[in-house]
């Protein structure tokens, strides 16, 4: 499993509508690092980010403790609706 599969897997898991969820994944070349764009539906964005952004910064954890036991490098994670 990838990275990006892996962070949609997570969002998926929260969200109202798991069909939904999309994710994609690109390298930003200025920064070093990859980013990891999730876009949910708008009812579902508050879940996402949860009371005062606790579950997405627990969803970061998880994402940057994968990237680092597969040694993937840095990773950035954005959350957009649609």
């Amino acid at each position: 499993m990838d990275i990006s599969t892996y962070a949609e897997s997570l969002i998926k898991s929260i969200a109202s509508d798991p069909d939904m969820v999309k994710a994609s994944m690109y390298h930003d070349e200025e920064k070093n690092e990859d980013v990891i764009e999730v876009m949910v539906k708008d009812e579902d964005l508050a879940m996402i980010i949860g009371k005062n952004g606790k579950n997405i910064k627990a969803i970061r954890i998880l994402v940057n403790a994968y990237a680092y036991l597969n040694k993937l490098g840095k990773v950035k994670l954005n959350v957009e609706s649609f």
